[in-house]
């Protein structure tokens, strides 16, 4: 699954911290893996709110691009993959 979107994100530094944050605490892999393992529907209407909330409060426009990403189903795959990679 190394399609041009996947490949563009792994460029955005801010998505790699993204990942090696669900890498390294378990509680936040949990949290995204709950989400993820949403279907498509219930996924982006929760990552949508996320970010809007993220947006209100004034996070980083990097960061809430980072979690937009995961809308897209293949991008949130990817990151499926990764975690349960990490999970061994």
């Amino acid at each position: 699954m190394n399609t041009h979107k996947t490949k563009a994100l792994s460029d955005n530094e801010t998505f790699v911290q993204l990942v090696r944050l669900c890498q390294d605490d378990k509680e936040s892999r949990a949290t995204l893996s709950k989400i993820l393992l949403l279907p498509e529907f219930q996924r982006n209407s929760v990552l949508g709110t996320m970010t809007h909330k993220m947006k209100l409060e004034k996070a980083p426009a990097e960061l809430v691009m980072a979690i937009e990403a995961l809308r897209d189903s293949e991008v949130a795959a990817t990151m499926m993959q990764i975690m349960k990679r990490e999970e061994g």
